[in-house]
Protein backbone atom coordinates (compact mmCIF):
# COMPACT_ATOMS: atom_id res chain seq x y z
CA UNK A 1 0.00 0.00 0.00
CA UNK A 2 1.40 3.42 -0.97
CA UNK A 3 1.85 6.24 1.53
CA UNK A 4 -1.02 8.10 -0.14
CA UNK A 5 -3.32 5.09 0.24
CA UNK A 6 -2.34 4.74 3.88
CA UNK A 7 -3.18 8.39 4.53
CA UNK A 8 -6.47 8.07 2.66
CA UNK A 9 -7.43 5.02 4.71
CA UNK A 10 -6.44 6.76 7.94
CA UNK A 11 -8.63 9.80 7.37
CA UNK A 12 -11.56 8.10 5.62
CA UNK A 13 -11.99 5.52 8.39
CA UNK A 14 -10.74 7.26 11.53
CA UNK A 15 -10.54 5.29 14.76
CA UNK A 16 -12.82 6.46 17.55
CA UNK A 17 -10.56 7.25 20.48
CA UNK A 18 -11.05 7.94 24.17
CA UNK A 19 -8.30 9.98 25.81
CA UNK A 20 -7.69 8.92 29.39
CA UNK A 21 -5.85 11.82 30.99
CA UNK A 22 -4.04 10.52 34.06
CA UNK A 23 -2.20 13.62 35.21
CA UNK A 24 0.02 14.63 36.61
CA UNK A 25 -1.66 17.47 38.45
CA UNK A 26 -0.07 20.84 37.58
CA UNK A 27 1.68 19.35 34.55
CA UNK A 28 -0.20 20.97 31.67
CA UNK A 29 -3.31 18.79 31.54
CA UNK A 30 -5.75 21.72 31.38
CA UNK A 31 -3.88 23.32 28.48
CA UNK A 32 -3.85 20.02 26.59
CA UNK A 33 -7.53 19.42 27.33
CA UNK A 34 -8.33 22.88 25.92
CA UNK A 35 -6.40 21.99 22.78
CA UNK A 36 -8.77 19.08 22.16
CA UNK A 37 -11.79 21.06 23.31
CA UNK A 38 -11.15 23.56 20.50
CA UNK A 39 -10.75 20.92 17.79
CA UNK A 40 -13.69 20.20 15.48
CA UNK A 41 -12.86 16.48 15.45
CA UNK A 42 -13.22 16.28 19.25
CA UNK A 43 -16.27 16.12 21.50
CA UNK A 44 -15.15 16.33 25.10
CA UNK A 45 -18.45 16.30 26.96
CA UNK A 46 -19.65 18.54 29.76
CA UNK A 47 -16.46 18.84 31.80
CA UNK A 48 -12.71 18.24 31.85
CA UNK A 49 -12.55 16.06 34.98
CA UNK A 50 -15.23 13.45 35.60
CA UNK A 51 -13.69 11.86 38.72
CA UNK A 52 -15.58 8.60 38.42
CA UNK A 53 -12.92 5.94 38.92
CA UNK A 54 -10.96 7.72 41.66
CA UNK A 55 -14.22 8.14 43.59
CA UNK A 56 -15.18 4.51 43.08
CA UNK A 57 -11.84 2.79 43.66
CA UNK A 58 -9.51 5.00 45.74
CA UNK A 59 -9.62 5.63 49.48
CA UNK A 60 -10.46 9.14 50.66
CA UNK A 61 -11.68 10.31 47.26
CA UNK A 62 -15.34 10.67 48.21
CA UNK A 63 -15.18 14.48 48.30
CA UNK A 64 -16.26 14.71 44.66
CA UNK A 65 -19.35 12.70 45.56
CA UNK A 66 -20.01 14.83 48.65
CA UNK A 67 -19.60 18.01 46.61
CA UNK A 68 -22.12 16.78 44.03
CA UNK A 69 -24.64 16.00 46.77
CA UNK A 70 -24.09 19.43 48.34
CA UNK A 71 -24.47 21.13 44.97
CA UNK A 72 -27.74 19.34 44.33
CA UNK A 73 -29.04 20.53 47.71
CA UNK A 74 -28.00 24.08 46.85
CA UNK A 75 -29.69 23.78 43.47
CA UNK A 76 -32.96 23.03 45.20
CA UNK A 77 -32.74 26.47 46.78
CA UNK A 78 -32.09 28.06 43.35
CA UNK A 79 -28.42 28.81 44.04
CA UNK A 80 -27.20 26.97 40.96
CA UNK A 81 -28.30 26.55 37.38
CA UNK A 82 -30.38 23.79 35.85
CA UNK A 83 -27.33 22.79 33.78
CA UNK A 84 -25.26 22.20 36.89
CA UNK A 85 -28.10 20.15 38.32
CA UNK A 86 -28.13 17.99 35.21
CA UNK A 87 -24.35 17.56 35.31
CA UNK A 88 -24.34 16.52 38.96
CA UNK A 89 -27.17 14.05 38.41
CA UNK A 90 -25.29 12.58 35.46
CA UNK A 91 -22.14 12.23 37.57
CA UNK A 92 -24.07 10.42 40.29
CA UNK A 93 -25.56 8.10 37.67
CA UNK A 94 -22.02 7.28 36.48
CA UNK A 95 -21.11 6.29 40.04
CA UNK A 96 -24.24 4.20 40.40
CA UNK A 97 -23.64 2.37 37.11
CA UNK A 98 -20.29 2.92 35.33
CA UNK A 99 -21.81 1.49 32.14
CA UNK A 100 -23.58 4.84 31.80
CA UNK A 101 -20.18 6.55 31.81
CA UNK A 102 -18.90 4.42 28.94
CA UNK A 103 -22.17 4.79 27.05
CA UNK A 104 -22.12 8.56 27.52
CA UNK A 105 -18.82 8.93 25.68
CA UNK A 106 -19.79 6.36 23.07
CA UNK A 107 -22.91 8.40 22.31
CA UNK A 108 -20.91 11.62 22.09
CA UNK A 109 -18.86 10.06 19.31
CA UNK A 110 -21.81 8.36 17.64
CA UNK A 111 -23.93 11.52 17.43
CA UNK A 112 -21.21 13.65 15.85
CA UNK A 113 -18.42 13.50 13.33
CA UNK A 114 -15.91 13.62 16.16
CA UNK A 115 -13.31 10.90 16.58
CA UNK A 116 -11.86 12.08 19.90
CA UNK A 117 -13.38 12.33 23.35
CA UNK A 118 -11.95 11.97 26.83
CA UNK A 119 -11.70 12.49 30.56
CA UNK A 120 -8.73 14.43 31.98
CA UNK A 121 -8.86 13.71 35.71
CA UNK A 122 -5.31 14.09 37.09
CA UNK A 123 -6.04 11.91 40.13
CA UNK A 124 -6.48 8.95 37.75
CA UNK A 125 -2.69 8.72 38.06
CA UNK A 126 -3.35 6.60 41.16
CA UNK A 127 -5.67 4.09 39.48
CA UNK A 128 -4.69 0.44 39.72
CA UNK A 129 -3.77 -1.68 36.73
CA UNK A 130 -7.00 -3.63 37.22
CA UNK A 131 -9.09 -0.45 36.98
CA UNK A 132 -7.20 0.71 33.90
CA UNK A 133 -7.72 -2.70 32.27
CA UNK A 134 -11.46 -2.51 32.97
CA UNK A 135 -11.69 0.95 31.38
CA UNK A 136 -9.82 -0.30 28.32
CA UNK A 137 -12.04 -3.39 28.05
CA UNK A 138 -15.33 -1.52 28.39
CA UNK A 139 -14.46 1.01 25.69
CA UNK A 140 -13.08 -1.75 23.46
CA UNK A 141 -16.46 -3.50 23.65
CA UNK A 142 -17.96 -0.29 22.30
CA UNK A 143 -15.47 -0.10 19.43
CA UNK A 144 -13.44 2.69 21.01
CA UNK A 145 -9.68 2.73 21.44
CA UNK A 146 -8.31 4.07 24.74
CA UNK A 147 -5.09 6.09 24.71
CA UNK A 148 -3.86 7.22 28.12
CA UNK A 149 -2.05 10.57 28.28
CA UNK A 150 0.46 11.02 31.07
CA UNK A 151 2.36 14.28 31.59
CA UNK A 152 5.08 14.57 34.24
CA UNK A 153 6.75 17.62 35.76
CA UNK A 154 9.92 18.12 37.81
CA UNK A 155 8.62 16.93 41.22
CA UNK A 156 9.66 19.86 43.43
CA UNK A 157 8.51 22.38 40.84
CA UNK A 158 5.16 20.56 40.56
CA UNK A 159 4.74 20.58 44.34
CA UNK A 160 5.59 24.29 44.52
CA UNK A 161 3.04 25.03 41.78
CA UNK A 162 0.37 23.05 43.63
CA UNK A 163 0.99 25.00 46.84
CA UNK A 164 0.79 28.32 44.96
CA UNK A 165 -2.46 27.30 43.26
CA UNK A 166 -4.04 26.20 46.54
CA UNK A 167 -3.18 29.49 48.23
CA UNK A 168 -4.28 31.53 45.23
CA UNK A 169 -7.67 29.79 45.19
CA UNK A 170 -8.04 30.48 48.92
CA UNK A 171 -6.87 34.10 48.63
CA UNK A 172 -4.08 33.35 51.11
CA UNK A 173 -0.81 35.30 50.94
CA UNK A 174 2.14 33.46 52.47
CA UNK A 175 5.57 34.75 53.27
CA UNK A 176 8.65 32.85 52.13
CA UNK A 177 8.96 30.71 55.27
CA UNK A 178 5.26 29.79 55.28
CA UNK A 179 5.33 28.79 51.61
CA UNK A 180 8.33 26.54 52.17
CA UNK A 181 6.71 25.01 55.25
CA UNK A 182 3.61 24.18 53.24
CA UNK A 183 5.72 22.41 50.63
CA UNK A 184 7.32 20.21 53.27
CA UNK A 185 4.00 19.60 54.99
CA UNK A 186 2.33 18.45 51.77
CA UNK A 187 5.12 16.37 50.28
CA UNK A 188 4.76 13.44 52.68
CA UNK A 189 0.97 13.21 52.65
CA UNK A 190 -0.85 10.28 51.06
CA UNK A 191 -2.66 12.69 48.78
CA UNK A 192 0.59 14.10 47.40
CA UNK A 193 2.30 10.73 47.16
CA UNK A 194 -0.51 9.43 44.98
CA UNK A 195 -0.22 12.33 42.58
CA UNK A 196 3.56 12.32 42.31
CA UNK A 197 4.30 8.59 42.11
CA UNK A 198 5.31 8.70 38.44
CA UNK A 199 6.93 5.28 38.61
CA UNK A 200 3.70 3.66 39.80
CA UNK A 201 1.57 5.37 37.16
CA UNK A 202 3.96 4.57 34.33
CA UNK A 203 4.27 0.92 35.38
CA UNK A 204 0.49 0.44 35.50
CA UNK A 205 -0.04 2.15 32.15
CA UNK A 206 2.68 0.03 30.56
CA UNK A 207 1.26 -3.21 31.92
CA UNK A 208 -2.19 -2.47 30.47
CA UNK A 209 -1.51 -0.41 27.34
CA UNK A 210 2.05 -1.31 26.40
CA UNK A 211 3.32 1.19 23.85
CA UNK A 212 -0.16 2.53 23.10
CA UNK A 213 0.15 5.40 25.56
CA UNK A 214 1.34 8.97 25.23
CA UNK A 215 3.91 10.08 27.78
CA UNK A 216 5.42 13.54 27.86
CA UNK A 217 6.56 16.27 30.21
CA UNK A 218 5.40 19.70 31.30
CA UNK A 219 8.80 20.96 30.28
CA UNK A 220 8.42 19.74 26.66
CA UNK A 221 4.69 19.51 25.88
CA UNK A 222 4.45 23.17 24.77
CA UNK A 223 6.34 22.43 21.57
CA UNK A 224 5.24 21.80 18.00
CA UNK A 225 7.18 18.54 17.84
CA UNK A 226 5.42 17.07 20.87
CA UNK A 227 1.91 17.93 19.68
CA UNK A 228 2.79 16.56 16.26
CA UNK A 229 3.95 13.33 17.91
CA UNK A 230 0.68 13.13 19.84
CA UNK A 231 -1.40 13.70 16.71
CA UNK A 232 0.52 10.99 14.85
CA UNK A 233 -0.15 8.53 17.63
CA UNK A 234 -3.85 9.41 17.65
CA UNK A 235 -3.92 9.33 13.82
CA UNK A 236 -5.47 12.76 13.60
CA UNK A 237 -4.49 15.86 11.68
CA UNK A 238 -2.00 18.19 13.36
CA UNK A 239 -3.50 21.57 14.20
CA UNK A 240 -1.38 24.38 15.61
CA UNK A 241 -2.08 24.96 19.32
CA UNK A 242 -2.01 28.33 21.03
CA UNK A 243 1.22 27.92 22.97
CA UNK A 244 0.85 31.35 24.54
CA UNK A 245 -2.47 30.53 26.19
CA UNK A 246 -1.18 29.03 29.43
CA UNK A 247 -3.81 28.30 32.07
CA UNK A 248 -3.71 27.98 35.86
CA UNK A 249 -0.28 29.63 35.97
CA UNK A 250 0.61 31.08 39.37
CA UNK A 251 3.82 32.91 40.19
CA UNK A 252 5.56 33.30 43.54
CA UNK A 253 7.52 36.32 44.72
CA UNK A 254 9.76 34.03 46.76
CA UNK A 255 12.94 32.12 45.93
CA UNK A 256 14.54 29.14 47.62
CA UNK A 257 18.06 27.80 47.81
CA UNK A 258 19.17 24.23 47.22
CA UNK A 259 19.57 23.93 50.97
CA UNK A 260 15.93 24.98 51.44
CA UNK A 261 14.56 22.26 49.19
CA UNK A 262 17.16 19.52 49.64
CA UNK A 263 14.77 17.52 51.82
CA UNK A 264 12.11 17.69 49.13
CA UNK A 265 14.58 16.53 46.50
CA UNK A 266 15.52 13.58 48.69
CA UNK A 267 11.87 12.65 49.16
CA UNK A 268 11.37 12.40 45.39
CA UNK A 269 14.68 10.61 44.66
CA UNK A 270 12.85 7.43 43.60
CA UNK A 271 11.04 9.43 40.93
CA UNK A 272 14.24 11.03 39.65
CA UNK A 273 15.89 7.60 39.46
CA UNK A 274 12.91 6.16 37.60
CA UNK A 275 12.84 9.02 35.09
CA UNK A 276 16.57 8.82 34.39
CA UNK A 277 16.44 5.05 33.91
CA UNK A 278 13.36 5.16 31.69
CA UNK A 279 13.93 8.29 29.58
CA UNK A 280 17.69 8.74 29.76
CA UNK A 281 19.91 10.51 32.27
CA UNK A 282 21.03 13.21 29.85
CA UNK A 283 17.47 14.05 28.83
CA UNK A 284 16.21 14.26 32.41
CA UNK A 285 19.24 16.30 33.40
CA UNK A 286 18.36 18.78 30.68
CA UNK A 287 14.64 19.16 31.34
CA UNK A 288 14.58 18.66 35.12
CA UNK A 289 17.93 19.01 36.84
CA UNK A 290 19.25 21.93 34.79
CA UNK A 291 15.94 23.79 34.95
CA UNK A 292 15.86 23.10 38.68
CA UNK A 293 19.36 24.56 39.10
CA UNK A 294 18.29 27.62 37.12
CA UNK A 295 15.12 28.07 39.16
CA UNK A 296 16.88 27.92 42.52
CA UNK A 297 20.11 29.65 41.50
CA UNK A 298 19.50 32.82 43.50
CA UNK A 299 20.61 31.32 46.78
CA UNK A 300 22.85 28.39 46.02
CA UNK A 301 24.56 26.50 48.84
CA UNK A 302 28.30 26.91 49.11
Amino acid sequence: MSNFDQLKQRYSNPQKTFLLGVGAQKAGTTWLYNYFLDRKDSRMGYTKEYHVFDTLTLDNFDYFYKRAIADLAAIQTNKHSAQKQENNQRYLSFLDDPAEYYDYFAQLLKKSNATITGDFSPSYSALSAATLAEIKSQFSHRGIRVVPIFLMREPVDRLWSMVRMSNRNSDIVLDRKQELEQMYRRCGTKHEQRRSNYHHTYANLSSVFGEDKFVSFYETIFQVSEIQRLCRQLKIKYLQPNFDDRVNVSASPHSFSERDVSGLRAHYQVQYDFAEKTFGKEFIDTIWHQSYRDKFKLEQCS
